[in-house]
């Protein structure tokens, strides 16, 4: 225990302490020195109540960190946990990626995400995947058709006219940076929601292809409900939707070998033939 838990647990001797220094430093006096005194006796009760409220409150804060250290610490060794909304539960992905030694299946119907949303995440994820395709991991995807994927990116961008401009307006910094990497020559030129949507669907056909060309790849004709990434059949990162039109997605990680063989066997109804 130290002198803060010490203090904070006995406020009475802190408060003896400071009176025991004034009744030593004023004696016995006339009645105006009597009130002096006693102001100072005031000031001194207060003073030292001021320092164990402080004393307690760093006692407090101290217990708060241990049990949030405590707490993350249990959260971080169950198997199923909570890991955040998208883009936010990338970075799980990625370090799963990253651990995969000899099997990495990925189903989604988004192959290259937050190409648009947060492209620095992308360039993460992208370096991760294409670590592992030429270290020769086997990396399978399992994604949608071209028309799935247009379909798809109509329901997650679903707008009216009406709304559009405004829509522009509060994502105008991730359009400016998509049209700049990804459409340099119309960058500067007003664009419609259905050329818009065209360069999503565009882009993201392009940015698979490049990305998987050395990997297995399957396309199922039908909209893909399971997102899922899946290292060497031990863990895997899983997410649910709120709803299709601009829906918010929610990670899960978990290692529980039961939970990962049913997402894996899940995975596997969706094998179709593929064709380059």
């Amino acid at each position: 225990m130290d002198w803060a838990d010490h203090y904070a647990e006995d406020p009475i001797s802190v408060i003896s302490a400071l009176s025991m220094l004034a009744k030593a430093a004023t004696g016995s006096g006339s009645p105006i020195q009597l009130i002096t005194v006693a102001g100072l006796a005031l000031t001194i009760v207060a003073f030292g109540l001021a320092i164990f409220q402080v004393l307690q409150a760093t006692v407090q804060s101290r217990n708060i960190k241990a049990h949030e250290t405590s707490l993350r610490a249990i959260a971080s060794s169950l198997s199923t946990r909570y890991i955040g909304v998208f883009p936010e539960y990338l970075s799980t992905v990625i370090g799963l990626i990253d651990r995969a030694k000899s099997d990495l299946l990925i189903v989604n119907d988004n192959p290259v995400p937050a190409y648009f949303s947060s492209p620095l995440t992308w360039i993460d994820y992208r370096r991760s995947v294409d670590m592992k395709i030429h270290s020769g991991v086997a990396v399978t995807l399992i994604s949608i058709t071209d028309a799935q994927r247009l379909r798809r990116m109509r329901d997650q961008f679903i707008m009216s006219p009406e709304e559009w401009p405004g829509w522009c307006e509060r994502n105008k910094k991730l359009i400016d940076t998509f049209m700049i990497q990804q459409y340099p020559d119309e960058a500067t030129k007003p664009i419609q929601p259905d050329r818009f949507m065209a360069m999503l669907v565009e882009t993201q056909k392009r940015l698979t292809a490049d990305l998987f060309a050395h990997a297995t790849r399957v396309e199922a004709d039908a909209i893909v409900t399971l997102q899922v990434w899946i290292a060497d059949k031990k863990e895997a990162v899983f997410t649910i939707e709120t709803n299709a039109a601009n829906s918010l997605s929610h990670g899960l990680y978990t290692s529980d070998p039961e939970f990962v063989a049913a997402l894996y066997a899940m995975a596997e109804l969706y094998r179709t033939s593929w064709t380059p």
